[in-house]
């Protein structure tokens, strides 16, 4: 795992949409990054990407031998995985033969497997996926409170209440939010 203190000469993003993938790379340069480049997502990613980057290699969603060719060919050794991926296109994909034989080997499909198989191609070819996280400190709150007021009581039950729901339904991939009110 590369530590933040060690600052990469150049990182690749895998961009998808929304800002994200802009803070991303406007971040990392600010932190010293020297070459930031991107792969971006046809129909997806905001094209507006290529004014805060390098260089782009725009694919198709499902594409990834066309990725790894990309990072291949800029020279890629970390990349971060930023912005999202509109759910409804991950059904309308038309996955290369890289994409399919690593679906084949995954006993189950969901998020967490498919990135952790894209994660392990990008390893394959030398390229080190660094947590979303990477370079973006600035960006991240601080502890505590982030509105105008403190949770009342009865709002502090709620948010332990959602809190247990979400640690026991989080690996079942059936959503990624847990609203609660007055228990």
């Amino acid at each position: 795992m590369l530590a933040m203190t060690d600052v990469p000469d150049s990182i690749g993003i895998i961009a998808g949409k929304g800002v994200y993938p802009r803070l991303l790379a406007e971040s990392a340069r600010a932190q010293g990054v020297e070459r930031v480049v991107a792969v971006a997502f046809k129909k997806e990613t905001e094209p507006t990407i290529e004014t805060f980057v390098d260089e782009v290699e725009w694919v198709y969603l499902g594409q990834l031998e066309a990725l790894l060719d990309a990072f291949r060919r800029m020279g890629v050794k970390h990349a971060v995985m930023a912005g999202v991926i509109t759910p409804t296109n991950l059904f309308r994909v038309r996955m290369d033969s890289k994409m399919m034989e690593v679906l084949k080997r995954l006993p189950a499909k969901n998020a967490h497997t498919i990135f952790g198989a894209v994660g392990d191609e990008l390893a394959a070819i030398g390229v080190q996926l660094l947590p979303a996280s990477s370079f973006m400190q600035s960006h991240m709150p601080e502890a505590g409170t982030l509105t105008e007021r403190e949770p009342t009581e009865e709002e502090k039950a709620d948010i332990v209440l959602g809190m247990e729901v979400a640690e026991t339904t989080s690996g079942l991939d059936i959503g990624q939010t847990v609203v609660v009110k007055q228990g």
